[in-house]
């Protein structure tokens, strides 16, 4: 039997933002700042009321510039604003990789906003961190792939959403230009893609498919 929803939560940093999906860069001045931002697709796809949190930027372990605040007050904070929620998608990490968090580190974010979904009686999913250009031996690579992993696996989540998966072999049409270079980033401060509206429309596809049918590990979705 599949889900239904009202109301979702998309929490994260700029990937749910929507950066590179035509918002323009980083101005929250702009009526039109979400671009086709995964938010805004997914909303447009299912009829459902889907919310951005996102933040340029953000990380689940530390405050950020963008964000001055724990990850977990602004998680707290947006609990409390809708609690009539039905879920919430959990989209970040990439930021704490590429800044040299360890993998426990990351993982212990997670579980903090798990448990605080739980509390509030929201449904949580958390998506699998996109690939990157690190090298496979790469010690960063090494920990992305150690959180998507427990990602992956049941902690107390409603399910899993295999962005990884989804993205992985995608056409370059998937990536924004800019962060490109032979299919991967040119930028080594951020070390992953941002994504074009084509790369967003299939993250939206895939955490709509992971929505309806709740799962942990939930199979990759191949397009």
């Amino acid at each position: 039997m599949t889900a239904s929803y009202s109301k979702v939560l998309a929490f994260g940093s700029s990937t749910t933002w929507g950066w590179g999906g035509g918002s323009g860069g980083f101005s929250e001045a702009s009526a039109d700042y979400e671009g086709d931002s995964y938010p805004r697709q997914l909303a447009a796809l299912s009829g459902w009321n889907v919310l951005n949190y996102g933040i340029v930027g953000d990380r689940v372990t530390t405050a950020t510039t963008h964000d001055p605040h724990p990850c977990s007050v602004r998680f707290a904070t947006m609990l409390a604003d809708n609690r009539d929620a039905d879920a919430v998608v959990i989209w970040i990490g990439e930021n704490d990789v590429s800044n040299g968090s360890t993998a426990t580190q990351i993982v212990n974010g997670y579980k903090q906003l798990i448990a605080m979904a739980n509390t509030a009686g929201t449904k949580t999913f958390i998506a699998t961190l996109p690939g990157t250009n690190y090298s496979a031996t790469a010690a960063k690579e090494v920990t992305r792939q150690q959180v998507n992993n427990w990602i992956r696996q049941d902690h107390g989540q409603d399910g899993c959403v295999e962005v990884e998966g989804a993205l992985m072999g995608a056409s370059r049409r998937v990536m924004a230009s800019g962060y490109v270079a032979d299919g991967m980033t040119a930028n080594p401060q951020t070390g992953y893609p941002h994504l074009t509206p084509v790369g967003y429309a299939v993250v939206a596809q895939t955490m709509y498919l992971a929505l309806l049918n709740p799962a942990c590990p939930i199979p990759p979705v191949t397009y």
